[in-house]
């Protein structure tokens, strides 16, 4: 099989606006391979129980749930492609199955926001493949996108000091509804910077928008904090390496409220005795600077 990687005038069109659109990547008939996937039991039930079509659905590690979404992570159709944008070692962040209800009312929009914000990493090399099981137009919920605004680097994704996963440091003049639209037919793939500010309105057509998306990243990019799923690091191409690379770029991150680890599962790099303390100094304001003045429980708990 074929498979053309991306031209020149690709590489320049991706580093200048920050997205690209891949024309027919996957035949109909590895289309209604990954529609059977979606469909089946190891990810319907899953879907349903958490809504269905009902709302906007986010159903991640989808690379546990089905062997054939695990062979497409790996497909070279995208990997190779990836590679050219991030090099030869690539390592998966997230997979998940994106659907959006079939006659939205406001339940199905995501807006502006970037993916980085969810998960910083020393360095931004890190690409989302959204592989398309539906044809999609504005009508139908595509990604819209704000061209060149991955050169702007992390933006605020915060409401009153916590993570809001929306994007509070828009450029001036963008509008909510903003943006240039990727309409884009199924077997399509879009590829996006993790920096690149993008949306996608409701689903108002009465037909499916579903998706396959892969986080990609390069190997040598260290998570900071957000969650770590089950697939997280996944190697996909090349190998794992040891070697992490530090970029000088300065993010925010995402805080949650009332979390156990509010930075997520990857940020958990206090000791139990440390964490206790931080947290009693925290919300009551009353610390201590002497072992003997922690309360007992705290030490044990650490151990």
């Amino acid at each position: 099989m074929h498979l053309p990687g991306l031209s020149d005038a690709q590489l320049d069109a991706f580093w200048r606006d920050g997205f690209l659109v891949l024309r027919g990547r996957f035949e109909a008939n590895a289309v209604e391979t990954l529609r059977s996937a979606c469909e089946g039991p190891g990810l319907r039930p899953e879907r349903m129980r958490r809504g269905g079509d009902q709302k906007l659905l986010h159903l991640l590690e989808a690379t546990a749930r089905d062997p054939r979404l695990m062979a497409l992570a790996r497909d070279p159709r995208l990997t190779e492609p990836l590679a050219q944008l991030l090099g030869p070692d690539l390592a998966l962040q997230h997979s998940k199955v994106a659907t959006k209800p079939l006659d939205d009312t406001g339940r199905g929009a995501a807006p502006w926001h970037q993916d980085f914000a969810f998960f910083p990493h020393t360095h931004p090399g890190l690409v989302a493949a959204m592989v398309m099981l539906d044809d999609a137009d504005a009508e139908r919920g595509c990604l819209h996108v704000l061209p060149g605004s991955h050169r702007l680097g992390p933006l605020e994704h915060a409401d009153a000091g916590f993570f809001s996963g929306v994007c509070s440091e828009l450029p001036p003049g963008t509008e909510a509804d903003g943006g240039s639209p990727l309409e884009v037919a199924a077997g399509d793939v879009t590829l996006h910077h993790c920096l690149t500010l993008h949306r996608s309105p409701e689903n108002r057509s009465g037909a499916p928008r579903r998706a396959v998306v892969f986080e990609v990243r390069a190997a040598d990019a260290l998570q900071l904090a957000g969650d770590v799923w089950v697939d997280t690091g996944l190697v996909l191409r090349g190998a794992a390496t040891s070697q992490v690379r530090c970029e000088n770029l300065c993010t925010e991150l995402p805080r949650r409220r009332g979390a156990d680890f509010p930075y997520g599962s990857a940020w958990n790099q206090e000791g139990g005795y440390a964490r206790g303390l931080n947290f009693r100094t925290e919300h009551t304001g009353v610390g201590a600077t002497d072992p003997a003045d922690a309360p007992r429980t705290l030490l044990e708990d650490a151990r």
